[in-house]
């Protein structure tokens, strides 16, 4: 990878792997989106994202890159920006906050949605789940988890939520 970094967020679209934000050796927090072509072998630096972000959370969904809170600097000041990348017009856009700031969450798609699980807010490590509506630019809160978590995986099978770890 171009950019030595960890805490980052990623996802596949394609062939391609798009590795965005992190916390650099020097504990500085980073804006640097670089997509790898699994194909060609070859990475790319994209434009930035439109501010520096670690522990966020990625989603692609019809080919469409979104990044999903994250912490904004390293006293871990939990954030609820959620950025989507066009890789047509190769620029970011806005989209609906979420209800709740939080870096270190999960998320995960079911039926043409969003899911946004755990991480740590501003009250500490939350147990939220929310729910965006692309089409409706929208979020919802749905309910709790059973347990708070942070720093967890989630994923869908079949429409189903499964969270672990955290």
């Amino acid at each position: 990878m171009p950019t030595a970094r960890s805490e980052v967020a990623a996802a596949a679209i394609g062939s391609r792997i798009f590795v965005v934000g992190g916390i650099d050796g020097f504990g500085k927090t980073l804006a640097t989106v670089e997509v790898y072509d699994t194909i060609s072998d070859i990475w790319t630096k994209l434009v930035d994202l439109p501010q520096p972000r670690h522990h966020a959370a990625a989603a692609v969904l019809d080919g469409v890159l979104y990044i999903i809170g994250g912490m904004s600097d390293l006293a871990g000041k939990p954030a609820a920006d959620v950025f989507v990348f066009y890789e047509g017009s190769n620029e970011w856009q806005m989209k609906a906050s979420l209800p709740t700031p939080r870096g270190a969450l999960a998320t995960a798609l079911i039926d043409r949605k969003i899911y946004a699980i755990g991480g740590i807010g501003p009250l500490g490590v939350t147990s939220e789940l929310a729910v965006f509506e692309p089409d409706e630019n929208k979020w919802e809160i749905k309910t709790q988890a059973l347990n708070k978590r942070d720093h967890l995986a989630a994923a869908s099978i079949n429409e189903k939520l499964y969270v672990a770890g955290g």
